[in-house]
């Protein structure tokens, strides 16, 4: 008999982001730290970077934690669920968790929610690794259809300028319309979205409720470093502060969202690329009422030619 939710016994039950899962395993294990690997990685690595730290939370990080635990007779999970999988379902994370899976992925005790369609951001080929893993341990496949997160109205223009899944979405709600504002150089994008900050606090809009992402660190470098007093970034102290806004990489905010989204997109834009298209769709992913997006004007020409005025209607 199904239990009702309500009724469900969660005494049990253990719900923790992947790196920290890692990094507290490690620690409480071992007496291994995060950082004390990263030091070693760095040392190994000297020209730093997105790639390197990249590739340090991708391989390093769950190699470690295989090694350390493959051997080791350590408390197991009966049932694992992975959540936004398409953030690291590789060989390297899944040789890390089968550890702490009784019987491991071989008992089919889990359940795996990944959309690689449109969020595979971090890794880029989660399919090749889902067609081998369906290969190798049972499973089912069920596809879900339904979007119970985003309005409507988002997601379709989010399917219209990235050409990314198109979604039914449970809220059909009004939304402000979004907009795409092109700027000429660094200072002129600054002054555009500090004058959009201004209008939406005269409106009575808290700045807690705006978020500013950028497709990658130095754009949101910039962006912090222009006016500390009004920017931060984020860290797990400091979400949404009531009087700040939040600055972040579109990578680092994936799973949270905002009411209004100010997304600074590539300097180097190219419309047939799709990880960028994977970036732009999740930046629109993040927004709950408004998604702002600012373009370099270099771009006006071949953006124009896909939508005929500023405002993405």
């Amino acid at each position: 008999m199904q239990q009702q939710l309500g009724q469900l016994d969660t005494t049990n039950v253990y719900a923790i982001h992947i790196d920290l899962f890692y990094s507290q395993v490690l620690k409480e294990t071992f007496n291994v730290s995060i950082a004390k690997l990263k030091e070693e990685w760095i040392q190994k690595y000297s020209t730093g970077g997105y790639e390197n730290e990249h590739q340090f939370w991708q391989q390093e990080v769950p190699l470690s934690v295989y090694n350390y635990f493959n051997d080791y007779d350590v408390d197991k999970f009966d049932f694992v669920i992975m959540d936004e999988s398409q953030d690291y379902f590789s060989e390297y994370h899944i040789d890390a968790i089968n550890c702490f899976l009784d019987g491991g992925f071989e008992s089919g005790k889990f359940l795996i929610c990944i959309d690689n369609e449109n969020q595979d951001i971090y890794l880029n080929n989660t399919k090749d690794f889902e067609e081998y893993f369906k290969s190798i341990y049972p499973n089912y496949i069920t596809r879900l259809t339904r979007n119970c997160r985003n309005p409507q109205k988002l997601t379709d223009i989010a399917y219209h300028f990235t050409g990314l899944t198109k979604m039914d979405c449970y809220f059909k709600e009004p939304v402000k319309n979004s907009e795409l504002k092109y700027y000429q150089n660094k200072e002129d994008l600054k002054n555009r979205i500090l004058n959009f900050i201004v209008n939406k606090k005269n409106e009575g809009i808290g700045l807690k409720n705006i978020s500013v992402l950028c497709f990658d660190s130095c754009l949101q470098d910039e962006m912090i470093s222009c006016k500390p007093e009004l920017f931060y970034s984020i860290t797990e102290e400091s979400l949404f502060l009531e009087d700040k806004i939040l600055v972040s990489t579109a990578h680092s905010f994936k799973g949270l969202e905002n009411q209004f989204i100010l997304f600074v997109g590539p300097e180097n834009y190219k419309s047939a690329n799709i990880n960028q298209k994977k970036v732009i769709f999740n930046a629109f992913m993040r927004a709950q009422y408004q998604f702002v997006y600012f373009m370099h004007d270099n771009y006006r020409t071949v953006v124009d030619s896909e939508f005929a005025n500023n405002v993405i209607s």
